[in-house]
């Protein structure tokens, strides 16, 4: 009889957790603190990172990070064959939670606490 419990306890908790697991990759972070979730590359791979500007509107929406610019930094990409620059996305966590985003066909999972 312990055992079922336990296990249905085990299973009421996944069943509540979104599927944060499901993401390729998770970012944790803490109320306030700022970390690079994503770098866009331009449409050439050996062209020059695009601006925020020009990459402020793919950025998924988010209820618990705000997102800045982090500049340009190195990337491995794979599809381009190695490293190239991008522009890098800076996510500021603002509301406790989890979520999975698609940046450029990356999912990332985000969990702020």
């Amino acid at each position: 009889m312990k055992r079922t419990i336990s296990w249905g306890v085990c299973a009421l908790s996944l069943l509540g957790m979104p599927a944060i697991a499901q993401a390729g990759h998770v970012e944790k972070l803490k109320l306030g603190e700022s970390k690079v979730l994503a770098s866009y590359i331009g449409g050439d791979c050996n062209g020059p990172a695009p601006s925020f500007k020009d990459i402020e509107a793919l950025l998924p929406d988010s209820k618990l990070v705000v997102y800045s610019d982090g500049g340009v930094g190195a990337l491995n990409s794979q599809r381009c064959g190695g490293q190239i620059e991008g522009r890098q996305v800076l996510a500021t966590a603002v509301k406790p939670g989890t979520e999975i985003k698609i940046f450029q066909a990356s999912r990332v999972g985000v969990k702020v606490d």
